[in-house]
């Protein structure tokens, strides 16, 4: 049995720690007989499920048949691990529904806005609330494509979720809020007519570009005509580019930029993990 796992986008611009979308590309995994020598987030996750179940922990280790996506890269690659080890778990024992897998991970995680995708697929809504993870899904249009401009070097969440600071404006909060929600509302009902004004953030992004060296050159690319938005995935240092004919952008950010790394170019995953005999 293997598992796919799909990497994720989240944030996307001033949805910080709420919105995350699956995306088409994917590690996947098995299970090994005997202990990890070097155990991962996804054997982690494999042992916190049978302690959460009050089960023993099989002698068992979760090996990366593939590993696709980019690692602290600002595309869920730590997630994707998380949602491998609980699924192999669950297919193991059927124990718990999708919901009780997505507490877990967001337990592991610190946050649901990756780990939900992952499991579910679609443009996720999540939020933690008494320790109770909530969730909204919805199906993206399939012609949408993230184009993620991939730096060669890597950066950690924790170090650069360090610089956020602790409070912000009242009028910077409200136009957070304006913009999350025209832009969660614009992607459900695919009306991207000035979608790129919603991207704008003001909690994570000012923070974290003097990171990501890219950052100014790729944001400027929401200038073109085609692109619908340009944001700051994740933690980065990924870039994303969204729009419905990505072939024009991709060929004017070769041309005109000096982009030392990987250009991928995909769509939306809208169905989640996947088991394979």
């Amino acid at each position: 049995m293997r598992v796919e796992v799909t990497a994720t986008t989240a944030n996307i611009g001033p949805g910080f720690d709420v919105l995350g979308i699956g995306l088409s590309l994917a590690n996947t995994y098995e299970l090994l007989d005997g202990p990890a020598k070097r155990p991962t987030l996804a054997d982690k996750a494999f042992r916190r499920y049978y302690e959460f179940i009050d089960r023993p922990v099989p002698e068992r280790r979760v090996h990366i048949v593939q590993a696709n996506i980019p690692s602290s890269s600002g595309l869920g690659s730590s997630a994707s691990l998380i949602v491998g080890g609980l699924v192999l778990a669950n297919e193991s024992e059927r124990r718990l529904d999708n919901e009780s897998l997505l507490a877990l991970a967001t337990e592991i995680e610190g946050h649901p806005d990756n780990v939900a995708p992952a499991l579910f697929g679609g443009l996720v809504i999540s939020a933690v609330r008494d320790g109770k993870v909530y969730y909204k899904r919805y199906e993206l249009d399939p012609q949408l494509r993230f184009i993620c401009f991939v730096p060669e070097y890597t950066l950690s969440t924790a170090q650069v979720r360090r610089v956020l600071p602790d409070t912000i404006s009242r009028s910077e909060a409200i136009e957070n809020v304006a913009n999350s929600t025209m832009l969660t509302a614009s992607l459900i009902t695919r009306d991207y007519d000035q979608l790129s004004i919603f991207f704008a953030d003001n909690l994570h992004e000012p923070y974290r570009k003097p990171f990501v060296r890219e950052y100014e050159q790729l944001k400027s690319l929401q200038q073109l005509d085609d692109v619908s938005g340009v944001y700051l995935s994740g933690a980065g240092p990924t870039v994303i580019a969204l729009t419905l004919d990505p072939e024009p952008i991709v060929e004017y950010a070769r041309a005109h930029f000096d982009f030392a790394g990987s250009i991928l170019t995909l769509s939306v995953n809208n169905y989640g993990y996947t088991v394979k005999p």
